[in-house]
């Protein structure tokens, strides 16, 4: 089965769906189990097949053997009725982002030569936000600054090419790809000047995404205020900026607009208090391994903040930056729930910091078992050099009895022969490599030589002493 069926059958189960003998009367162009006219129907009714873009209905089709002109343009009438844009509607006070499947629907539409669909998107996202809400202001500037970059483009046309070949050739679709900007940007141009004034009105009402891209000039899920930052064509305003002579000199923008507030303290709240409640949510209803949108958000924000609070203590990067609220107990507010929250991307990286967190914030001797215990999480891996790079500079900093523990530890299960002496040799270093790429391919099957973080994280009762009011949740 081919991938655009296989994505149609996951999205909207529409082949489980019977059909009379009239409605499929010539099947070659049916979508799915759908004749065009049952699935204009279906399209209206049926939520699962909202899911449907124009190109997916289209590919299905043409993988069928369907050539017929009318048939096509009666699946893109579709998605021409008014009615296509009260399905996609933001109706969750709490989202920040535009709804991808729309904004999909209009882009394809574009290139199928109507504008009037992605208009309507970009006139009711307009809409929401010059109402006032935080949440529609934020989706605005977010859509603007990052969903409608040259780069993000490219990328997505490369995956209709994947997707889509049958009908990228057939509706002779591939100088699409060759454009020097996002295509809403061709009917949208002043789209990034628009999003400043929604972006700094978000920021004062306190919703702590807009914070983010105000202040900081980056995504939520890629917020990074310990580091200086460089983008391809100079940083900019926007992060990969279009304009080849912006300069491109490193910069930390967060800094300087931040220490400047007179509200900071107000600010950094906010942070906090937003993916608090993000993270909080989804440990208490059970989520696990799914990591959506939201969760890595407020997952890195949390990071974040203990960043900031910590004036980079926290922080992989050489060097201190004074942010003017340094508070330890909320620096470890931030990482209780950081290391806690459900689909951590990228375990290693937050596990470093973890481990040096629990090693240097506490004064309990437990701490030392309990970091050595969390460094196998953030230890080396092999061919990931970079990674390599920083537990090589951060390592030495931990302390001597946490060394040793990792040794005793390490030699428990045959990783490490050397001295346990609290020294990390090369024999410390391949024993950590070892015992994390053993791990790496641990799926809980052993969790007290393995660990993992997120809400699995709460299942060993030797971490909560060191996970603050986090623990309780379990």
């Amino acid at each position: 089965m081919k991938k655009s069926t296989q994505i149609l059958v996951g999205t909207t189960c529409l082949l489980a769906t019977a059909l009379s003998n009239q409605a499929r009367a010539d099947e070659s162009c049916n979508i799915g189990a759908h004749s065009v006219k049952s699935f204009s129907q279906e399209y209206f009714i049926n939520p699962q097949a909202h899911g449907v873009t124009p190109l997916l209905a289209l590919e299905t089709m043409l993988e069928n053997g369907c050539r017929d002109e009318d048939e096509f343009a009666r699946v893109i009438g579709i998605y021409l009725d008014d009615r296509v844009a009260d399905l996609y509607q933001r109706d969750d006070p709490k989202a920040w982002r535009v709804n991808q499947i729309w904004m999909l629907i209009g882009i394809e539409m574009l290139m199928l030569g109507h504008e009037a669909p992605v208009r309507a998107f970009l006139d009711t996202v307009r809409a929401d936000a010059e109402s006032g809400d935080p949440g529609a202001m934020t989706a605005f500037a977010y859509l603007a600054r990052y969903q409608t970059e040259r780069w993000d483009w490219i990328e997505q046309f490369r995956a209709l090419q994947r997707n889509y070949p049958l009908s990228i050739e057939h509706f002779d679709l591939k100088e699409w790809g060759e454009r020097d900007d996002h295509p809403i940007r061709s009917i949208a141009p002043r789209l990034r000047n628009e999003a400043d004034a929604f972006a700094e009105r978000a920021s004062q009402a306190g919703f702590a995404p807009a914070h983010v891209i105000h202040l900081a000039g980056q995504r939520p899920a890629s917020f990074t205020p310990c580091e200086t930052t460089t983008s391809i064509g100079g940083a900019g305003l926007f992060g990969m900026s279009d304009d080849p002579d912006a300069d491109d000199t490193p910069t930390n923008r967060f800094i300087k607009t931040f220490v400047d507030l007179p509200d900071r303290e107000r600010v950094a709240r906010d942070l906090m208090d937003w993916s608090r409640d993000v993270i909080r949510a989804g440990i208490t209803s059970g989520e696990t391994g799914t990591l959506t949108p939201d969760m890595e958000a407020a997952t890195n924000v949390a990071k974040a903040y203990a960043g900031i609070r910590s004036n980079c203590a926290l922080s992989i990067e050489d060097g201190r930056l004074d942010f003017g609220v340094e508070d330890r107990d909320e620096a470890a507010t931030g990482m209780h729930h950081a290391v806690a929250a459900p689909g951590i991307r990228y375990q290693w990286e937050i596990a470093l910091i973890y481990a040096l967190f629990v090693d240097q914030y506490y004064d309990s001797p437990d701490r030392h078992d309990a970091a050595a215990r969390i460094l196998q999480a953030g230890g080396y891996i092999e061919s990931l050099d970079y990674h390599n790079e920083r537990v090589d500079a951060i390592i030495g900093t931990f302390s001597r009895e946490t060394v040793r523990e990792a040794q005793r530890i390490m030699a428990e299960y045959g990783y490490y022969t050397a001295a346990i002496d609290g020294i990390p040799g090369p024999n410390f270093r391949n024993g950590l490599m070892q015992w994390n790429d053993e791990c790496r391919l641990d799926f809980g099957e052993n969790p007290q030589k393995c660990l993992r973080l997120g809400p699995a994280l709460l299942d060993h009762e030797w971490v909560h002493p060191f996970l603050g009011d986090v623990a309780q949740l379990r």
